[in-house]
């Protein structure tokens, strides 16, 4: 399953670049004149201009080859031009895949990511009691929420006429009533239309659910309690803003994702949940999530379903590290990482509920969902909530308190920063659980070098010790990592054999999980298809 989730992981990655005609061109000087604005023509590409600017990017252009085996020699032609600032490829986008299970019987005492008693989950998972994100103190508390909160979901659209959704999306006032679709951009946001969010697929008012992938997500952070049936959200009132940047198959692209951004902003959304993501990484992107930064946005993103870390393999928005982005892993109601879900001790922030969880969908339906793409919005819902107690608060003091606030536990030690599970009771009270695990401060450093052979041999299961005598607990530091993914695996275990951690693909400077103890043991197993450059040890690193 690994392998083959990897596979599509990697295919999407070669091919969105070798198979796209389209290049995104932004300009140094917004100045520019017209008449300025370079083509592909003029620079011997057979080409032509399919869109120009957005709000957020107004001397950005949209420019399609006819031939796309030109791609590589134009992008190096652009980006050699004085006037350019970025030449990118229109990479593709997906959402985060989830995984739709329909529910059974009856849907009560299913949202156990928010009140877990120990109920089974729709796979017939027996639950631990209070693995879940603790909303039941917060609900009595009467916390549920605002209107005033703006969220804006990066998504497939949302259900907008979805009984426990409608009174949650975000209406725009000066285009509403006799103003709707009457093609005339009545508020001069630059947007003809956008009652209701907007579609940047194809520039219109358009931001219903096609997929139902948007609508699940928006349940999550805000679905309203109906008397006749049990599912709510996170937030009772919040405003949702429906950005429908993803198709019915929950593809959209570099471009769709950017203007969506850019509506956000525009907006002044105060929270973004971002439940898609793209292997490539886009400077253009980039500096929008800066920008975001600089607004005071909150950007939360899902982390990704194809059980890497992310220390090795990059996937965005999720590996982008500012003061006010918040990655997100999943879990399930058993406080476990879900099975799928990619992780990173120091670029995924946090984990959330994210298996078998019960949501809105389209269409007024309900379905249960599993993903990081479900994970995501919990994280959301909670910054919401933070948002309508603290008006105030910048977002990066309220990733502080939602990642500060995490219930520590061993099943996420090493796996994300907080090396637990997010707790909105706590992050509305501002408490921070004891923490039993090492902090990072607390290891000194020796050079200490092992390495295997570069490259390494097949079908090995080869021994490396490491002591360092008079320590508490002890780990290494592996200068470099590359292995054959899902196949070649250097383990970091006990000396009585008990794997403390696995590790395959490629990382660089990364510190393993740590020992109790002043001996630990590598192992390098390998199996008989390729070789790849293997590991190099740098350093022992130790508490005493």
């Amino acid at each position: 399953m690994k392998t083959w989730i990897l596979f599509l992981l990697l295919f999407f990655s070669i091919n969105s670049f070798a198979q796209t005609s389209e290049i995104l061109v932004l300009f140094k000087d917004l100045n520019l004149k017209e008449s300025q604005i370079l083509t592909l023509d003029s620079m011997g590409f057979r080409s032509e201009v399919v869109s120009r600017g957005n709000q957020g990017f107004p001397r950005m252009q949209l420019l399609r080859l006819h031939s796309p085996r030109d791609i590589r020699a134009a992008l190096a032609t652009l980006r050699a031009n004085s006037l350019v600032k970025y030449a990118e490829p229109n990479y593709e986008v997906h959402l985060v895949k989830s995984f739709v299970r329909l529910p059974f019987n009856e849907t009560s005492d299913l949202q156990w990511n928010f009140v877990n008693k120990g109920q089974i989950d729709s796979d017939g998972h027996e639950g631990v009691v209070g693995a879940d994100i603790h909303m039941a103190p917060v609900w009595e508390k009467n916390w549920r929420g605002s209107r005033n909160v703006l969220v804006a979901t990066i998504d497939t659209g949302i259900d907008w006429t979805h009984p426990a959704l409608q009174e949650n999306i975000f209406t725009n006032e000066k285009e509403s009533g006799v103003n709707s679709n009457n093609g005339i951009d009545d508020d001069g946001n630059g947007y003809i239309d956008d009652v209701h969010g907007f579609n940047t697929l194809n520039s219109s008012n358009k931001s219903n659910d096609d997929n139902g992938h948007g609508s699940h997500v928006a349940g999550i952070i805000g679905a309203m309690a109906l008397k006749d049936s049990s599912v709510v959200g996170i937030n009772q009132k919040v405003s949702l803003l429906p950005v429908k940047c993803l198709d019915a198959s929950g593809t959209g692209t570099l471009q769709s994702v950017v203007d969506g951004l850019s509506y956000a902003i525009m907006m002044k959304a105060q929270i973004i949940n971002n439940s898609w993501a793209m292997t490539e990484k886009s400077q253009i992107l980039e500096d929008l999530v800066k920008e975001t930064e600089k607004q005071g946005i909150v950007m939360v993103a899902a982390a990704g379903n194809s059980w890497v870390n992310l220390e090795g393999f990059k996937l965005y928005p999720a590996s982008f590290q500012q003061t006010n982005t918040i990655s997100v892993a999943a879990s399930n109601n058993r406080d476990l990482l879900w099975n799928l879900s990619d992780t990173g001790p120091y670029t995924v922030d946090v984990a959330a509920p994210g298996e078998n969880i019960l949501s809105t969908d389209k269409k007024g339906q309900y379905k249960i969902r599993s993903g990081t793409s479900m994970a995501a919005p919990h994280v959301t819902g909670i910054a919401a909530l933070l948002k309508a107690e603290h008006p105030d608060w910048q977002a990066s003091q309220i990733k502080e308190h939602i990642v500060g606030s995490c219930d520590p536990l061993i099943e996420f030690r090493h796996k994300v920063k907080c090396q637990g599970r997010v707790n909105a009771w706590n992050a509305l009270n501002g408490i921070t659980p004891p923490n039993p695990f090492v902090k990072e401060e607390a290891f000194k450093a020796e050079p200490f070098v092992i390495e295997s052979g570069h490259p390494y041999e097949n079908k090995l299961n080869e021994y490396f010790d490491v002591q360092k005598p008079g320590a508490k607990y002890i780990r290494v530091r592996l200068e470099k990592v590359e292995l054959e993914w899902d196949r070649d695996h250097l383990y970091i275990e006990t000396p009585d054999g008990q794997v403390v951690e696995q590790i395959d693909g490629s990382l660089q400077d990364y510190p393993t999980d740590y020992a109790e103890g002043d001996h630990l043991r590598i192992r390098l197993k390998t199996d008989g298809s390729r070789t790849y450059y293997g590991f190099k040890v740098k350093a022992v690193e130790f508490v005493n």
